[in-house]
């Protein structure tokens, strides 16, 4: 559309195009990207009455520069992404592109609307340029200071270099999405032939109509940089309405977190609990410096603001332990974080696979590391290695100590190849290390493991069951998710086998060993024990799960919910809706539960941009056998994040991993898989 109104704009900005374009992307420039709360405030009126008035302030005195032009260019260029939005997203117009999709198209469900015009509409644009590339100029961008400048004057603050990134990420999105275009085109115009034909020509939200309405709207802000903005910006243009004037208005929220630095894989792993002597969170950055790093932070500092600018976190890193000349693992300090408390002393527990340890903090004090010497670090070596993939703590003989469990699913057990198995360290024997420690030490694991859970010798085929893959306890109860058979085996707490259950079936013996395929990697990444209303249940993530029917959905993924009676009991199936456009949306990556509500996300939704989903318990419960997922809660950023692998809940938030953000920076070696949190409020 940019280009349709290119000969519209003023004469002196003719050489300005590029800044006219990156303008058009800039009011979504911070979805998902430092605060939707910024991106919301751009896309009206207001936000251009400021900017107006800073450009006159600064400019109008010192003659036409070229910083004056660029920034005014870029101004067009926001005004222009206004308006297409009011039309488009049928701001406060009943008979617009959007609602009249989703009555037509979707039983007059206008967030599944939402989600295919925001994505469908653009590739099957795309689609009509017949390969010719909308890349033929470079996008260019203002004086990163004036942009600062005008968001301040709307009360927005925002870091400079926060500014630059989100800004610039909407040129590469585009030219990601340039090179799947015929695929995705493809299926997209099978889901809404009906949008592919009216794209053009609909009268409120087809391109012809915003062209016409961006014409008509363009010389009123030619007028307000000559003579000035007025005191009411709504004045601007009869297209766009003002917000109250419509309850439909699709609003994202939410803070982000990041340490803005590269190849650290921040958000990997998140924990809540009093480990500062006060609610906190916890939050690893894998890779940072090559070994990994966590940062600890107050909740208090940052649950009410829209940004958090990492100035004083607790930053935790472990020490050398059993290393030598060989080369070595990657250590991976920060795997799995697991608050331990201790009466009424909150612990931060953190693991390093790649030395088979497990870190003891105190605030931001290391005090303990649990190492076991029987395993190898050296790069290569099987045996005994990369203990600590999770952690997880429960009183297990119900004495008031907490024991700890340590997961290590490619152990090698009795010669088995990555067999697997669950270490239990003595919470008695953890406390009196704890206690007589004079300082820091390094203790042999072997001193305070209770107990190693292994595959029962029966169960045991040829290697790679991978048991231990998730992990959950109950009381009465350990379920231990075991990936080669894509099964979760139960185990009483004296370590006894007691059954297991994969997919619809129970029974009392053990599964044997399938591919992916198959399994749909049930029970590879968590499972959920919980009670709600008397009921105790169990749930299971299998997140490439296919879906075989009229359309074929690869890695839909789904959940399996389980009520526990004497043995659990397979209850309902959650899943999306199996099409194709769904592929590799992977629902079930991760999941939490919280007063009732079971959230799930879905990494590879949209593109792999990420989608979270909700659901009531209740509505679980009512469904017997399988339930349709609808309800979605926040999305994630274009590309590749790995976006909800990693969910906590405090109170009335939600802590979203996106450990990955920055995988598609192919050539910004200052972006690179950089990794954030988004916090979000749960309504």
């Amino acid at each position: 559309m940019t280009s349709r109104v290119h000969s519209y704009l003023p004469a002196d900005l003719d050489n300005y195009y590029p800044y006219v374009l990156s303008g058009s992307f800039f009011p979504d420039s911070f979805y998902t990207c430092g605060s939707s709360e910024a991106s919301e405030a751009i896309h009206w009126p207001p936000f251009l009455q400021k900017a107006v008035q800073f450009y006159r302030s600064k400019y109008q005195r010192h003659g036409d520069t070229e910083d004056a032009r660029r920034l005014r260019a870029f101004l067009y260029g926001v005004l222009t992404h206004q308006i297409v939005d009011s039309s488009w997203h049928s701001i406060g117009i009943e008979e617009g592109l959007l609602v009249y999709l989703a009555n037509t198209e979707f039983g007059g469900d206008v967030e599944r609307a939402h989600q295919l015009l925001d994505t469908a509409g653009d590739f099957m644009l795309m689609r009509r340029f017949m390969g010719r590339s909308l890349f033929t100029m470079d996008w260019e961008y203002p004086n990163w200071d004036d942009i600062k400048d005008i968001l301040e004057l709307m009360d927005i603050s925002l870091p400079k270099e926060m500014i630059k990134y989100c800004t610039m990420r909407g040129e590469s999105a585009l030219k990601a999405e340039e090179k799947i275009v015929d695929t995705t085109a493809t299926v997209y115009t099978r889901i809404s032939p009906l949008l592919d034909d009216i794209l053009e020509s609909y009268h409120i939200g087809g391109l012809q109509e915003t062209t016409d309405t961006a014409t008509r709207c363009l010389p009123e802000l030619d007028d307000w940089f000559e003579h000035g903005a007025p005191l009411d910006p709504w004045l601007l243009c009869g297209a766009i309405p003002r917000p109250q004037a419509s309850g439909k208005t699709l609003k994202r929220d939410g803070t982000i977190i990041s340490t803005y630095s590269p190849m650290s894989k921040f958000g990997h792993a998140l924990a809540i609990g009093n480990f500062l002597e006060e609610p906190s969170l916890a939050i690893s950055a894998l890779i940072e410096d090559g070994v990994g790093s966590v940062y600890v932070l107050p909740l208090s500092d940052f649950t009410d603001v829209e940004t958090y600018h990492l100035n004083s976190p607790v930053f935790l890193r472990g020490m050398s332990s059993g290393t030598n000349n060989t080369f070595q693992y990657q250590k991976r300090f920060g795997q799995a974080l697991a608050p331990y408390n201790v009466f009424d002393i909150t612990y931060l527990l953190v693991s390093e696979p790649g030395t088979s340890s497990v870190h003891i903090f105190k605030g931001a004090n290391l005090i303990l590391t649990f190492h076991d010497f029987q395993a190898s670090s050296q790069f290569g070596y099987g045996g005994k290695n990369q203990q600590g993939i999770s952690l997880h703590t429960w009183d297990l003989n119900n004495d008031g100590i907490q024991e700890i469990f340590i997961t290590a699913p490619l152990n090698d057990v009795n010669g088995s190849h990555v067999q697997g198995e669950v270490i239990v360290l003595d919470g008695a024997k953890v406390l009196q290390m704890l206690v007589i420690s004079p300082g820091y030490e390094i203790i042999d694991m072997q001193f305070v493991i209770s107990k190693r859970i292994t595959l029962p010798k029966k169960y045991v085929q040829n290697g790679y069951e991978q048991f231990g893959s998730s992990l959950a306890i109950s009381a009465d109860s350990i379920f231990v998710g075991v990936q080669g058979f894509g099964a979760v085996m139960v185990f009483d707490h004296e370590f006894q086998f007691q059954y297991s259950f994969q997919g619809e079936s129970v029974k009392n013996n053990a599964y044997g060993l399938k591919v992916s395929s198959e399994t749909g990697l049930y029970a590879s990444e968590w499972i959920l024990h919980g009670e709600w209303e008397d009921v105790q249940y169990v749930i299971v993530g299998a997140h490439r799960e296919d879906f075989n029917g009229i359309q074929n959905c690869i890695s839909c993924g789904a959940v399996y919910v389980y009520v526990i009676k004497e043995r659990p009991i397979f209850c309902t199936k959650l899943h999306l809706e199996p099409l194709a456009a769904n592929s590799f949306a992977q629902f079930g990556t991760g999941a939490a539960i919280n007063n009732g509500t079971l959230y799930v996300s879905s990494q590879g939704y949209k593109d792999n941009s990420g989608k979270l989903f909700s659901v009531s318990m209740n509505q679980v419960f009512k469904s017997p056998g399988e339930l349709l997922i609808k309800t979605p809660v926040v999305d994630g950023a274009y590309g590749y994040n790995g976006f909800g692998k990693q969910l906590v809940i405090h109170e009335d938030q939600i802590f979203i991993g996106e450990s990955l953000f920055g995988y598609d920076e192919l050539w910004d070696d200052t972006k690179r898989l950089m990794g954030r949190v988004g916090i979000y409020t749960l309504r």
